[in-house]
């Protein structure tokens, strides 16, 4: 019974801290999938980037660092740990 009462007295006098965790928490769950989202969709765009031969000097150059450099992030990512990221 003492647990209870315990239980009940944190959650009568501190709700509002309760209420205001939950909301960052939801907060920065919806921006982190957001950022992820534009990242990824930025990434497959880099990724997927055909060279023709109609382009010229400055578009293949380009399109290949965006290529390089959308791999390079991919493997890394990919490649290593979440923990190791952290």
């Amino acid at each position: 019974m003492e647990k209870k009462k315990k239980i009940w007295f944190l959650l009568t006098n501190y709700y509002d801290l309760f209420l205001q965790g939950v909301s960052n928490t939801l907060l920065v769950a919806i921006l982190g999938t957001l950022f992820g989202l534009i990242l990824g969709m930025g990434l497959y765009f880099m990724k997927s980037m055909q060279i023709h031969f109609k382009d010229n000097l400055f578009q293949k150059v380009a399109k290949r660092i965006c290529n390089l450099l959308a791999t390079v992030y991919i493997d890394i990512i990919r490649g290593t740990p979440m923990m190791v990221q952290a």
